[in-house]
């Protein structure tokens, strides 16, 4: 072999060498990160914080409630705008599901307390994997989709912040590290925004026509 070329290999196996350590050490930083996190939440519990997180976490009976309420109420009325607005939330809730479920069984992260448990005490106790949280990505999906359909802040802000406190509930109350939180609002802001792109498609290749539009025509026909 060419000196050259033998120099110019060890070279890059220098420079590249570092950076795989690092990437084979982020699981482990991050892990110790979760950990550090979930300790200083614990720390800081409280009895009637223990009982609102709870409360807020299970306010995830919004998520189904609300394409449910909608497509109710766009049928009573006849709008179909709001039909196909529940619809959305309904295919983005089902596609936020399907995914996280399909994660945490294919991961199987144990939830925290079972990894830690003379350190982390969970105020609730869940039967299923860890990774990711469940509550956390169809919050995110309902509200997501909520902030897409109707965009003015009234809306956006109530919808954000009720996903946030929601995925905040999870670390409190113990059931989650704050990576699957994140992965979480993740799933559930790219399948509202997937199934909303989708949505939106659709309904511009439909082409249907006004019937306003099609009235005076109907009229000279007769």
């Amino acid at each position: 072999m060419h000196p050259n070329r033998v120099i110019t290999t060890m070279t890059t196996k220098r420079l590249i060498l570092p950076w795989l350590m690092l990437i084979g050490m982020l699981p482990a930083m991050a892990q110790n990160l979760d950990y550090r996190i979930l300790c200083s939440l614990q720390q800081h519990r409280t009895p009637a914080m223990d009982q609102t997180m709870r409360w807020v976490s299970n306010s995830l009976v919004l998520a189904p409630a609300v394409p449910a309420a909608m497509a109710l109420g766009g049928w009573m009325a006849g709008n179909q705008p709001t039909l196909h607005n529940s619809g959305q939330m309904g295919a983005s809730l089902l596609t936020t599901g399907g995914i996280t479920i399909g994660l945490k069984y294919a991961v199987g992260r144990p939830r925290p307390y079972q990894n830690y448990p003379d350190d982390l005490v969970s105020v609730t106790q869940e039967p299923d994997p860890s990774f990711p949280s469940g509550h956390t990505s169809l919050a995110f999906s309902t509200a997501v989709s909520l902030s897409l359909q109707y965009p003015q802040w009234y809306m956006v802000a109530p919808s954000l912040m009720w996903a946030t406190a929601v995925g905040f509930s999870r670390l409190y109350l113990g059931g989650h590290y704050p990576s699957d939180v994140l992965t979480g609002m993740l799933i559930g802001t790219l399948s509202a925004y997937a199934t909303y792109r989708i949505q939106q498609q659709r309904i511009s290749q439909a082409q249907i026509p006004d019937p306003k539009v099609m009235l005076p025509a109907i009229k000279i026909a007769f």
